[in-house]
């Protein structure tokens, strides 16, 4: 601007020296272009490179470059160079900001075309296509089905499994472990986390019980847990060799009083009780029978002639009989 002052001040002296300002004028008017086009190219220049988006995005500072962008755009008049400029800006940070989500989304939806999301992915999902959309606010409609589609899909399969648990009777611990973890499956999240550590602690306390009901040869107790165990998990430890041994165990178990045990060995009886004290023998042969029977002794069968009435006292004898 010093310049330009300059420059008028000088066109005023050649004009009250006309041989001087013949000689300058040329000069005079070459410069005064040069400084108006310079001015001119000032007013013209970008209010933002690209250079200025680059440092903005490396110092995390994308969202406030976005903002400040926006408010110039607002203020600049619409369809004019310098609102076509702030425009081209706004995209690259806008696109800048939804890249990191936008790759969340892909992935997401990559995996429900494949499989079944868990409900926690399916809200992550819906929260990053609503990100997106507040940095290009445009309708994405194949989008929009797909997210629909994944909770579809998810609260269909949540209430199967629900409806299988209801089925289940409290007896039956291990199938109910194993829903339980598709449940948790499902859920996905902190919820599902918990949900499965929970599982996997009931597991883990049930293998427990069970190798230690067959240490104690408690072999119908060791099935059960083992059995629990093995719905959730058949590969769980050593699961498969405990109910080896419990069925080896019982092929090989000892029978007493006409019953199989199958809880640990046949306990010997209480001799105080009622079982020691009776003592059971074994039915005699008919061979023992004829071989242990002693002889019956014959008496000789005496005549009723031999035998002779005694009188009545007072009675004499009556003829004929032999007193």
């Amino acid at each position: 601007m010093t310049n330009f002052f300059t420059f008028v001040s000088l066109y005023s002296y050649m004009s009250d020296n006309p041989r001087i300002g013949r000689i300058l004028q040329a000069t005079l008017k070459v410069a005064l272009l040069v400084q108006v086009l310079s001015l001119a190219g000032c007013a013209m220049a970008p209010a933002y490179t690209s250079e200025d988006v680059v440092l903005a995005a490396g110092q995390g500072q994308l969202e406030q470059l976005f903002d400040q962008v926006e408010a110039e755009l607002a203020q600049a008049k619409p369809g004019s160079d310098k609102a076509l400029a702030l425009d081209t800006v706004k995209n690259d940070v806008a696109r800048r900001l939804a890249e990191p989500h936008q790759a969340t989304i892909d992935a997401l939806v990559s995996d429900s075309r494949t499989g079944t999301l868990s409900m926690a992915q399916v809200t992550e999902l819906e929260a990053e296509v609503a990100t997106v959309k507040q940095w290009l606010p445009y309708e994405n409609t194949e989008l929009r089905d797909e997210v629909a589609a994944a909770r579809q899909q998810t609260e269909v399969e949540l209430k199967a499994v629900n409806q299988e648990l209801d089925a289940l009777s409290p007896e039956q611990l291990g199938e109910r472990n194993a829903l339980l973890l598709q449940v948790a499956a499902l859920t996905g999240g902190k919820d599902g986390e918990a949900q499965r550590e929970q599982v996997e602690q009931e597991v883990e306390s049930a293998y427990v019980q069970g190798v230690a009901a067959v240490e104690a040869k408690q072999m119908s107790k060791a099935e059960g847990f083992l059995q629990q165990v093995s719905a959730v998990d058949p590969d769980y430890k050593d699961v498969v060799l405990q109910q080896e041994l419990v069925a080896e165990e019982r092929r090989r178990a000892p029978e007493w009083s006409g019953r199989t045990v199958r809880d640990g060995p046949a306990a010997e009886p209480d001799p105080g009780s009622s079982a020691a004290r009776e003592v059971v023998r074994p039915a005699p042969s008919a061979a023992d029978e004829r071989s242990d029977a002693k002889p019956a002794v014959r008496r000789p069968a005496r005549s009723s002639g031999s035998r002779r009435a005694r009188p009545r006292k007072g009675q004499l004898p009556l003829p004929g009989l032999d007193v």
